[in-house]
């Protein structure tokens, strides 16, 4: 079996956090600035997981 592929794991992951992010904005709109900005920063780190 093939290792698994880290870029397409990290994409899944960003997406899966993207959409995971939204239903907490929609949950807690007076923290979604706070959220958004440590979720998006932790995002943009290159390191797959």
């Amino acid at each position: 079996m093939d290792p698994p592929d880290p870029v397409r794991h990290w994409q899944h992951a960003k997406r899966f956090a993207a959409s995971r992010m939204r239903r907490l904005i929609r949950a807690r709109p007076d923290r979604d600035a706070a959220v958004f900005v440590r979720i998006s920063f932790r995002l943009n780190e290159p390191t797959p997981v």
